[in-house]
């Protein structure tokens, strides 16, 4: 990864800074929608499919989880913005050909998880309808699938910065 330019690291660190305090309110959050029904909290909303299974997770949550997966859908939004613009951040700084294609994915990632979310309040509002729960399904799991590969591409441009780093410092010490 490239030294980012001051602007970035303003834009990096004010975009961190915000995906971690969604994202922590989030996770605070997620404890209270989980049960035997929705073993992975709101994920599991977001990859019901179908109107049966969204309506059963519904069910199992009852009036104060659904109040619960309704702020959690909230938060999304502006989590969403946060972390897509500290991941198209941390993109464009890594020292890669590929490193526009992941920027423009994980642009991508946001605009699913945006569709996903507009889909999930209408099923929370009671519109069980498959075109719906079958939109969350594929737009989130487009989501995820560019999110795990965008961040295995930020993991390996990481060490490979952090890889030349220390060879140059040992380089510099052994002169």
């Amino acid at each position: 990864m490239d030294d980012p330019h001051p602007s970035q690291k303003n834009r990096i660190a004010f975009s961190l800074a915000a995906t971690v305090l969604f994202g922590g309110l989030i996770f605070w959050i997620h404890p209270h929608l989980q049960n035997d029904v929705a073993p992975w909290g709101f994920v599991s909303f977001e990859l019901a499919k179908n109107p049966f299974r969204a309506e059963l997770i519904l069910n199992s949550w009852g009036r104060e989880g659904q109040f619960w997966a309704t702020w959690s859908l909230i938060l999304d939004f502006p989590f969403l913005v946060a972390y897509t613009v500290l991941l198209c951040a941390l993109s464009r700084g890594a020292d890669s050909d590929l490193k526009h294609l992941f920027t423009v994915g994980f642009l991508i990632a946001g605009m699913c998880d945006a569709v996903e979310n507009f889909a999930l309040g209408f099923v929370l509002g009671g519109w069980l309808y498959p075109q719906l729960t079958a939109a969350a399904y594929y737009f989130a799991s487009l989501k995820f699938l560019l999110l795990i590969t965008g961040v295995g591409f930020l993991l390996t441009r990481l060490m490979h910065f952090l890889r030349i780093r220390i060879n140059r410092e040992a380089t510099v010490k052994s002169n």
